[in-house]
């Protein structure tokens, strides 16, 4: 699935990933937190990415509930 075709508990994982990628700290200087991120440049940074469920902690099939 394409990066604007994620739920909010996905984007909110995806934001703070890319908050704090190291490769991204000249971009994310504007920005105070994870949260000021906004949906626009995650949608750009990731355009070209597929991704599946498992690729979010959210969404993993792997994870116990509890």
């Amino acid at each position: 699935m394409k990066v604007t075709e994620l739920s909010q508990d996905q984007l909110e994982e995806l934001r703070g990933t890319y908050y704090y990628d190291e490769e991204n700290d000249e971009a994310v200087q504007e920005y105070d937190c994870p949260d000021d991120v906004p949906d626009e440049v995650l949608f750009e940074h990731y355009a070209d990415i597929d991704f599946v469920m498992d690729d979010f902690w959210c969404t993993s099939e792997d994870i116990p509930l509890l």
